[in-house]
């Protein structure tokens, strides 16, 4: 599959929030976008031992782009 335009940019945004963390909790995604817990873990399938950037971003663009 080829890769969306915006991943990229919301890949590098995600660094920069994160300031280079790689991996994030359901709390982490939980307040970088505003969304309960229950939400992250429904819409974005974001699991107990959190999701990585990379995933995360794929996922952000599958949902709003």
């Amino acid at each position: 599959m080829k890769e969306p335009e915006t991943y990229r940019l919301i890949l590098e945004s995600l660094l920069s929030y994160t300031h280079g963390k790689r991996i994030l909790s359901q709390n982490d995604v939980s307040r970088l976008l505003n969304k309960s817990r229950g939400w992250v873990r429904e819409r974005l399938e974001v699991k107990k031992d959190g999701i990585t950037l990379e995933a995360l971003a794929w996922k952000l663009v599958k949902e709003f782009v």
